[in-house]
C-alpha cells in the first residue's frame, strides 16, 4: 500500500455488504453495539483459527489487536487505544472517530473473523484470509511503520477472491449455487443496446421478480441527481451543508460530521455509492426531492413503480424497523399512500433511533413490505439509460462514481474496461447490481439477489455468482 492509505472498508453492502462489499452494500445494515453490554446476551465465541501467524512481529502484534477488537469486543475501541495502535499520519486521513465506526461495522456485519490462510507475511506487512459470519471470504491487510513503535499506517478489509477453479462454469451451476443462498433468488444477465436503450437477456432466473434491494436503491437517487445536473439545475461542485435532523445510522461516516459543515454534491454522491453512506444518501434524497426520485423510478422503465412510493429515506426505514413495534409496522404497511406519506412526515421530525436499538436486529423484518423493490430487468433499464447518455459530462461523472467501488468481485480488468457497482444488504436481504463494459465495447447488466423472510442471506454466494457470470461472458 502507498504512503499509506487509510483504512478502506472495500466491502460496502448496504448495509452493507460491503457490499458489499465490497458487498455487496445499504444496505442499510446498521452498526450494532456489542452484545457484551447486555447481561442477558452471551458474547459470541471467537472461532478458532485454522492457521497460525507470527504474532511476535510488529505487523503480527497489530493484527492480533485488530482481530481481538473485532471478535471479542464487538469492534469497540477507545480513542486512547487507537492513538496507541495507529500512526498519526493515518489518523490524519481517517480520524479516530471514523475508524472506530469502521471497526464496529466490520464486527457487526462480518464478525467474528477466523484466520484460514496466510497470504503474506513480513515484519511490516501481514495479509490474512478470513472466514466471516455471512460467508464472505475476507482479506485483512495490516501495514506498520518501519520506525518504533511500529504503529499501523495501513489497514484494509477487502473481500477475498475465490479461486477460478472454485467458480461455477455454466449457468445451471450458478443457479444451483444460488438456490442455497436464500429462499428466493434472482439472476439477471442481459446485454444492453445503448442506441435503443433496451436489454436483451443472456441468462435469467426470475427476471421480473421485484426483490428487496437494500442499498441498491441509491442508484435511483444518483440517476436523478445526474439528470438535474445535466439540466443545469445544479453542478457537481455545488455545496450542501450537513443537517442534524437528516443524519442517519451507519453504514457510512458522514453522520459523524458536524451540522453546518459543507461538502460538494460530488462528495455526497461518492460517499453514497462507494461506501454506501446512509447520511449522504438522505441528504441527497432531500436535496433532489422525494417526488423527483419517484418520477425517476417510473421514467427509468420500472415495471411496478408504485412499489417505490413513498420512496423511503434510510432514516425512515431505520425508524420503522428499529423504533416501531410489529403492530405499528403492520399499520404502516396496511395504510394507503397518502397515509404513509403523513406517517413519514412525523418520522422525519423524530429523533434518530439509537444504535442500541439495533442490538437484536439479526432476523429479517418486513423485507417484503418496508423496503425498496426492483427486478433485475428494472435495474437493467436504468443502466441502459445511463449508458445511452454516457457522453454527457453529468452522466459520465455518475458512471465514474459508480466505478469507484467494484463490489469486491474483482472483475478481470483486461476483459472488462468498466465496472460500475451498487449493492445492499440487511438481515434477509442481499443484492448486487453491476453495469459492465466488455473490452469489445459490449455493455451488460448483471443482478444477483437473494431474499429470505426467515434467515440471513449468504452474501458470499451472491458475490461468487457475479464473478462466475462475468467469467462466462468472456470465455
Amino acid at each position: 500500500m502507498s504512503c499509506r492509505l487509510a483504512a478502506l472498508l472495500a466491502l460496502t453492502l448496504l448495509t452493507a455488504c460491503a457490499t458489499p462489499l465490497p458487498a455487496p452494500a445499504p444496505d442499510p445494515q446498521p452498526t450494532q453495539e456489542p452484545a457484551a453490554k447486555e447481561a442477558t446476551v452471551e458474547k459470541p465465541k471467537t472461532p478458532q483459527p485454522t492457521i497460525t501467524y507470527d504474532e511476535t512481529t510488529p505487523a503480527g502484534a497489530r493484527m492480533q489487536w485488530v482481530i481481538a477488537a473485532i471478535n471479542e469486543r464487538g469492534g469497540e475501541v477507545s480513542e486512547e487505544e487507537i492513538s496507541e495502535q495507529v500512526h498519526p499520519l493515518m489518523l490524519a486521513q481517517l480520524p479516530a472517530e471514523q475508524l472506530k465506526q469502521v471497526f464496529v461495522q466490520v464486527s457487526s456485519q462480518l464478525g467474528p473473523l477466523r484466520p484460514v490462510e496466510l497470504a503474506q507475511q513480513s515484519p511490516s506487512n501481514l495479509v490474512l484470509r478470513m472466514d466471516t459470519k455471512p460467508g464472505i471470504p475476507l482479506n485483512v491487510v495490516v501495514n506498520v511503520s518501519s520506525e518504533s513503535p511500529h504503529q499501523i499506517d495501513g489497514l484494509l478489509f477487502q473481500p477475498a477472491q475465490p479461486k477460478l477453479a472454485e467458480l461455477p462454469a455454466e449457468w445451471p451451476a450458478i443457479e444451483k449455487a444460488l438456490s442455497a443462498a436464500a429462499s428466493s433468488t434472482q439472476l439477471y444477465v442481459a446485454r444492453i443496446d445503448p442506441a435503443t436503450q433496451t436489454c436483451s437477456p443472456v441468462h435469467t432466473l426470475s427476471p421480473k421478480k421485484r426483490m428487496a434491494l437494500g442499498s441498491t436503491f441509491k442508484l435511483y437517487i444518483l440517476a436523478e441527481l445526474a439528470a438535474q445536473i445535466a439540466a443545469g439545475t445544479h453542478t457537481w461542485q455545488q455545496e450542501l451543508a450537513i443537517v442534524e435532523q437528516t443524519k442517519s445510522l451507519p453504514s457510512g461516516v458522514m453522520q459523524a460530521e458536524p451540522a453546518g459543515k459543507k461538502f460538494s454534491l460530488e462528495h455526497f454522491a461518492t460517499q453514497m455509492i462507494s461506501i454506501s453512506d446512509n447520511t449522504a444518501t438522505d441528504h441527497l434524497l432531500k436535496f433532489v426531492g422525494r417526488e423527483k426520485v419517484e418520477a425517476r423510478v417510473a421514467s427509468s422503465g420500472h415495471g411496478q413503480p408504485g412499489l417505490m412510493r413513498p420512496f423511503l429515506s434510510t432514516r425512515e426505514m431505520f425508524t420503522l424497523k428499529l423504533a416501531r413495534d410489529e403492530a405499528a409496522r403492520d399499520a404502516y404497511v396496511s395504510s394507503d399512500e397518502p397515509a404513509r406519506r403523513a406517517a413519514l412526515q412525523k418520522i422525519d421530525a423524530e429523533a434518530l433511533p439509537a444504535l442500541e436499538s439495533a442490538m437484536g436486529w439479526d432476523k429479517p423484518r418486513h423485507i417484503d413490505t418496508i423496503e425498496w423493490f426492483a427486478s433485475g430487468e428494472d435495474l437493467c433499464m436504468l443502466h441502459a439509460q445511463l449508458v445511452a447518455r454516457r457522453d454527457e459530462p453529468a452522466v459520465a461523472k455518475a458512471l465514474e462514481i459508480m466505478a469507484r467501488n467494484d463490489g469486491g468481485v474483482g472483475v478481470d480488468k483486461e476483459r472488462w474496461t468498466y465496472a460500475g457497482f451498487k449493492g445492499g444488504s440487511e438481515p434477509g436481504v442481499g443484492h448486487l447490481s453491476y453495469l459492465l463494459e466488455r473490452a469489445d465495447g459490449a455493455w451488460f447488466s448483471i443482478t444477483v439477489a437473494g431474499n429470505d423472510t426467515e434467515n440471513p442471506v449468504e452474501i458470499g454466494t451472491l458475490m461468487q455468482s457475479v464473478r462466475a457470470a462475468t467469467r462466462i461472458l468472456v470465455f
